[in-house]
């Protein structure tokens, strides 16, 4: 099973990040977000490019800076757990003081989604972290959940989901094992890093279960970031959203008004938010003048006046050098300085897609296999007796970075996010293809989805139609708890949710461990 830790235990995960080839090269630090020098007197350039994937291998780097330069950077982790990074750039936290919303962490506590901020040491090849906070936007039960949208509503909060969205449970061991849309419901517990958009709804990133259960008194600490309306000084309550907020008994740190975003931490209690405390946040500004690069989803695009917002600033492109198209949603890289008379804008000198759209939140499988069978006509594939077809809305990506289909062969090794729902002609919807370097035995193959044809006597099963069978070494886990193969096959489990992990000879997966969750 894929599982991998957010505490001080780490696992190596089964799949060794791919480096990633060339694509820019500069004097100074990439980062998946903003990413500004330092200097004595202000902020000024000194950006490197983003990498991870797609670039032209042909072009060689220049050598490395002989000074190594300290950095500000912002943005999402990606990469996977062991093998993270920003911008493509390999990030590691040996040295790195980590924090949570302010709050003293591990560096475990940094995952693939998170959006972080900090400073680095840009060695060159690598970032080397001094500081990095981990940003996140709500902690909370789910109250509902909407699979055919992918949205689901936390602490009256609207969050939504695409096919870049990480989903993960927290295991009670520590690590964490992947998830899809259709493996969270109503009454879970969850950790959310994300982006507030205009609308007010949160583009997730990141969402974690986390082992909290209704019977915990941690069940309903909450924490929520958002802006304040409505606010009512008298009463000494706002408004987040859907939830209000009662501040009588709170710390509040800066001055509370309507329009101003918050962090807020404390208890529900009967649908009422009872703050703790409040830490009223501002918005970070660039030096006039300073060089610049962004990298995240677009929003608020006006190609009328050819600006949008990224990260909470404004982009001016009207005179930048385009590459690709974007919209809404897409997620691109800027380059250029901030303006002189308003430090919140970004006056764009380049702008490139890096993923032209997020494509679609909605997945109820996944499985992580060698790809046969690859019709690049019909842009079909199979993985094990799994067949997937694709149209002009799947993600398909290495490296964090979009690429055709035509990049699939026969033999590369995928992870496949399907939507079950959308059949043709037996073939489920990918909504996302991820290529990956496989380390490990050549027949490693993992699947997430229903059970059905659940036959005790041979013991055998289906997961999303792959065939699974089992030998005297399988492992059984239900529900986070280790058992026995006799009490697992002791009970109906048709309709369950499961993952296997195993190997695969010709269309027949013989399991190693079967998890139900």
């Amino acid at each position: 099973m894929y599982k991998n830790t957010r505490t001080s235990h780490p696992r190596t995960a089964d799949e060794s990040h791919i480096a990633p080839p060339t694509r820019h090269w500069r004097a100074s630090v990439v980062a998946a977000g903003i990413v500004m020098s330092l200097v004595t007197g202000g902020l000024v350039g000194g950006l490197a490019g983003c990498g991870g994937g797609g670039g032209d291998a042909s072009i060689a780097p220049p050598p490395a800076p002989t000074t190594p330069t300290t950095t500000m950077l912002a943005g999402v982790v990606g990469g996977d757990t062991g093998a993270l990074t920003l911008g493509g750039m390999a990030l590691t936290l040996d040295n790195a003081s980590v924090t949570v919303n302010g709050k003293t962490a591990a560096a475990d506590d940094v995952q693939p989604g998170d959006i972080v901020e900090g400073t680095a040491v840009d060695n060159g090849s690598s970032l080397s972290a001094e500081t990095l906070n981990v940003k996140i936007e709500i902690t909370g039960a789910i109250s509902s959940l909407d699979l055919s949208t992918g949205t689901l509503v936390v602490l009256g909060q609207t969050v939504v989901t695409d096919a870049l969205t990480r989903i993960c449970k927290e295991n009670v061991d520590g690590g964490y094992t992947t998830l899809t849309l259709a493996d969270l419901s109503s009454g879970d517990y969850v950790e959310v890093s994300g982006l507030r958009q205009a609308d007010q709804t949160v583009l997730a990133t990141r969402i974690e279960r986390k082992s909290v259960n209704e019977s915990s008194d941690a069940y309903n600490e909450v924490e929520l970031q958002g802006i304040v309306s409505a606010l009512d000084v008298g009463n000494r309550r706002f408004m987040i959203g859907n939830v209000a907020v009662d501040y009588a008994n709170a710390t509040v740190k800066g001055t509370l008004a309507d329009g101003l975003r918050v962090e807020v931490e404390g208890q529900m209690q009967a649908g009422l938010l009872m703050a703790r405390e409040i830490e009223v946040k501002s918005q970070s500004t660039g030096s006039g003048g300073s060089k610049v690069e962004l990298e995240g989803p677009v929003e608020n695009h006006d190609p009328g006046l050819k600006r949008f917002r990224l990260l909470g600033y404004a982009v001016d492109y009207a005179n930048a050098r385009i590459e690709g198209s974007f919209v809404d949603g897409s997620r691109v890289e800027v380059e250029g300085r901030f303006d002189n008379a308003d430090p919140n804008l970004v006056r764009a000198e380049k702008v490139e897609t890096k993923h032209a759209q997020g494509g679609s939140g909605v997945a109820n499988g996944e499985v992580k296999g060698f790809a046969a069978n690859v019709d690049q006509a019909a842009r079909t594939l199979d993985v094990g007796e799994l067949g997937f077809w694709a149209d002009d809305f799947t993600l398909i990506e290495r490296n964090d970075w979009a690429v055709g289909f035509a990049e699939i062969a026969n033999g590369s090794y995928v992870e496949v996010k399907f939507d079950s729902t959308r059949n043709v002609a037996g073939r489920a919807y990918a909504v996302k293809i991820e290529l990956k370097t496989k380390s490990g035995g050549d027949s490693k193959y993992e699947i997430k989805g229903n059970i059905t044809d659940f036959n005790a006597n041979v013991r055998s099963l289906r997961v999303n139609g792959q065939l699974v069978q089992v030998d005297s070494q399988t492992r059984y886990e239900v529900y986070d708890k280790k058992v026995n193969a006799d009490a697992f096959w002791s009970v109906d489990r048709n309709g369950q949710r499961a993952e296997v992990e195993g190997m695969l000879s010709g269309n027949v997966l013989t399991a190693q461990e079967i998890e139900i969750d």
